[in-house]
C-alpha cells in the first residue's frame, strides 16, 4: 500500500515488505492505494521477503554494525517491567505504542 500522503518521485521504486499489520488489523484498507501517483511518475512496486536475502545476512550484520558504531543508525529500547502486564504490553506493541525495540 502506498499511503496517500507519500510523494512519489519519477521512476522511483516502492518496496512492500510486511503484511503483519494487515493480518492483525482486519480494519485496515485492502488493496493498492494511491496508485494514480505511481502511474503518473512511472514508478514501480516490488515486494520481497527477508529470506530472499539469506545469503547476504552476514554482509548486512557487518554493515549495520558499522553504521551503528558510527552513529549513522540510532536504536531505541522500550522497556516494560514484570510479566503481570505482559498481555497489555503485547497489545501496545501491535498498536504501535512502543517507542523502540520492546
Amino acid at each position: 500500500m502506498v499511503p496517500s500522503h507519500l510523494t512519489v518521485n519519477l521512476l522511483s521504486a516502492t518496496l512492500v515488505f510486511s503484511q503483519l499489520t494487515r493480518s492483525i488489523d482486519s480494519t485496515s484498507p485492502h488493496g493498492l492505494q494511491n496508485y494514480p501517483s505511481l502511474i503518473a511518475q512511472s514508478a514501480s512496486i516490488r515486494g520481497f521477503i527477508l529470506t530472499d536475502y539469506v545469503a547476504r545476512f552476514e554482509e548486512a550484520r557487518v554493515k549495520l554494525g558499522e553504521w551503528l558504531g558510527q552513529g549513522k543508525l540510532k536504536r531505541k529500547f522500550h522497556v516494560q517491567e514484570g510479566l503481570k502486564d505482559a498481555p497489555k504490553h503485547l497489545e501496545e506493541l501491535f498498536e504501535g505504542k512502543n517507542t523502540g525495540k520492546m
